[in-house]
């Protein structure tokens, strides 16, 4: 009798319809609140048959469905046309067959691979349901380096990567150097078959905003364990389904203040990829503030945040590749092995000095007039999630002229950016200042930072006031720590929203 089910480690599936020998299926989204892919299930039974299983929505990456018969080892079935199904001949003797989304990373595997090592997973903490979550400690010395992966549970290729690095940093150890992973941070998630992502009413990789306490016990551990020392946290994840550049590899870029560190990295990594690795391009990464590439709360962004932390941030490793590079296992492996390749090389060079510092940068501000105007106006900015285009603030600006003067922000004789600065408030009012933004080719620069410095010199010469407040929102992370940086502390909410942080600084 065939069966069909989703009763093992990693399972998710639901049967909508079977006529005959087609079988109409769905992923389970359970707990997720956003649309999602992932779906893995077991065919027991069908020995010399031949099945055909349709995915609703077409859940099927470019190869067709990740094929295995014992959850260690995949292969692509291959010859997918793209019409949302796929047909499986069962050879003789063939009684059990798992088809799943993508390549699986079974937690078992990891034990296995720590044990093969000498190594034992030692309990980060228990679960929501009560399981004991697995970390590993190697190695000793001054530079701690955090390792994760599976904030999102169904994020697969990021397990491979991390094994791939570990191997590497176990077999040749970095001097002076521990090591602390988490392989599974949504270990139930992992376990249950979860789509982790998006989950209620936030998922793990939103579970990291410094005001407030984690929910989820591995987030709380692992900020605990960064009380420890956290000089380097590299998170392992895996984008969007497939298209629209979700089949390479690349890093998001989070903290501006870091960017020189991070670029030296990405041209590190690109120059060690190892024989057989997945390949990684640095034209490829995602900047910071940029498209999707928003929020406060995730892990790296808490991590490069910690005054000991060199430098944090993840990579995405896609779930199928392109035509000339598909994903495979031993792919994955040997770009976390070019990984730990590219971290020995910049932890040599961070000792020695040779790293690049954050350059500070240098502006100024000049009122925009009739001489400017044009320039100021055509500011390139695509994207306006926190401040409208540079028409917009022009026009806001001249609103409120009464009290406030639009400035354009100037790298040398060039401007950049604007701000609209109330240099004249009411009585009792404190200095302000609001749509201050920095155009497109220069963001995550520094010249933010520099921006703000430049105003509060502007405020102190005027002299008439002894403070400055802003309202920002509260998911405007970015801003937040270049204000943070500056001197401004957190002071309560905006009164007419509540999703705006009030921010204050002395002058």
């Amino acid at each position: 009798m065939i069966r069909i089910h989703s009763d093992f480690t990693g399972g998710n599936i639901r049967i909508l319809q079977q006529n005959g020998k087609d079988y109409v299926l769905q992923n389970d989204l359970r707990t997720t609140v956003e649309d999602w892919f992932y779906w893995a299930f077991c065919v027991e039974g069908a020995a010399g048959e031949t099945l055909r299983f349709e995915l609703r929505d077409n859940r099927i990456g470019h190869y067709g469905p990740a094929v295995s018969h014992d959850l260690r080892a995949w292969t692509w079935l291959g010859g997918y046309t793209g019409d949302g199904s796929f047909t499986y001949t069962f050879a003789d003797g063939e009684d059990k067959v798992y088809f799943a989304h993508s390549m699986l990373y079974h937690p078992d595997r990891f034990a296995e691979f720590a044990a093969a090592r000498g190594l034992a997973c030692g309990e980060l903490c228990k679960s929501r349901k009560g399981r004991s979550v697995p970390c590993l400690t190697a190695g000793e010395g001054g530079t701690r380096i955090l390792l994760t992966a599976r904030h999102h549970a169904c994020e697969s290729t990021g397990s491979f990567v991390l094994e791939g690095l570990l191997d590497s940093l176990l077999a040749e150890p970095i001097p002076d150097t521990q090591l602390f992973a988490v392989p599974f941070v949504d270990y139930d998630g992992v376990v249950d078959g979860d789509q982790g992502k998006g989950r209620w009413p936030y998922d793990h990789n939103r579970d990291y905003a410094p005001e407030k306490e984690s929910i989820y016990p591995e987030c709380a551990a692992i900020r605990k364990a960064a009380e420890a020392g956290c000089h380097y946290a590299f998170d392992f994840h895996a984008p969007c389904h497939k298209n629209g550049g979700n089949d390479v590899a690349f890093i998001i870029h989070m903290n501006p203040d870091k960017e020189e560190r991070i670029l030296r990295f990405g041209q590190l990594l690109e120059a060690n990829l190892q024989p057989g690795s997945f390949p990684y391009r640095q034209k490829n990464d995602y900047p910071a503030e940029y498209g999707w590439n928003h929020g406060a709360a995730q892990f790296t962004n808490y991590m490069t945040r910690r005054p000991e932390n060199e430098m944090a941030f993840t990579l995405e490793t896609c779930y199928f590749g392109d035509p000339s590079h598909p994903v495979t296992e031993e792919g994955l492996l040997a770009l976390g092995r070019s990984w730990a390749a590219a971290l020995r090389r910049y932890i040599t060079e961070q000792r020695e000095g040779r790293i690049p510092q954050p350059e500070k940068r240098q502006v100024t501000l000049r009122e925009v007039d009739a001489a400017n105007f044009d320039a100021c106006r055509d500011l390139r900015r695509v994207g306006k999630r926190f401040v409208g285009q540079p028409e917009a603030v022009l026009a806001e600006g001249y609103m409120y002229r009464e009290n406030s003067r639009v400035y354009g922000i100037y790298n040398g004789d060039r401007v950049i950016g604007m701000v609209i600065a109330r240099v004249e408030p009411k009585e009792g009012k404190p200095y302000a200042f609001t749509d201050l933004f920095i155009s497109d080719p220069y963001l995550n620069r520094g010249f933010g930072t520099a921006a703000v410095e430049a105003l509060l010199e502007l405020f102190r010469a005027l002299g008439k006031r002894d403070r400055v407040e802003i309202q920002v929102h509260e998911t405007n992370s970015a801003a937040i720590h270049v204000y943070e940086k500056t001197g401004f502390e957190k002071n309560g909410r905006a009164e007419w929203n509540k999703t705006f942080i009030v921010m204050e600084a002395k002058l």
